[in-house]
């Protein structure tokens, strides 16, 4: 599934770009359109991961937060498994104040020690899973190639 409702505005900035729905049959049940879904979310998610991890390698851990992650907590492991990269849940409230706060403090004070909130848990990518998530990776990118931006 290609998640993009109002257009895709991060690695492609395809704007005309709209959702849609591969190998959909009338044997696909609700369930399965919500995991489709997720796993699309998670699929544009990895396309941003892998350009960010051109400009600064060798990401550690993904931190979440917000409300869609204490709704739904099962989409942390698909996104674990999808980036196969470990997902930290973070409950705490204003989690986009923390990060702005972190981010200026790299420029201002390098070595001040930043607190350390708890984790509600970690999402570590399974090694089961990979070679389903990176065959979902290689339909997105071919649906994205020819829908998404036309080609």
């Amino acid at each position: 599934m290609l998640p993009f409702l109002t257009g895709e505005r991060s690695t492609g900035w395809a704007g005309s770009a709209r959702a849609v729905f591969s190998d959909v049959s009338a044997t696909t049940d609700a369930p399965a359109m919500a995991r489709g879904m997720l796993e699309g979310i998670a699929g544009s998610y990895r396309r941003v991961s892998d350009e960010l991890e051109i400009a600064s390698t060798g990401v550690e851990r993904i931190v979440a937060a917000g409300r869609v992650t204490q709704e739904l907590p099962s989409w942390l492991q698909i996104l674990g498994d999808y980036l196969n990269t470990p997902v930290i849940h973070q409950t705490m409230k204003r989690s986009t104040c923390r990060g702005n706060a972190l981010l200026m403090l790299e420029s201002l004070a390098p070595d001040l020690e930043r607190s350390a909130p708890e984790p509600a848990g970690t999402y570590s990518p399974r090694e089961a899973a990979q070679e389903h998530y990176q065959r979902a990776f290689d339909r997105f990118n071919r649906l994205y190639k020819e829908i998404a931006v036309g080609k």
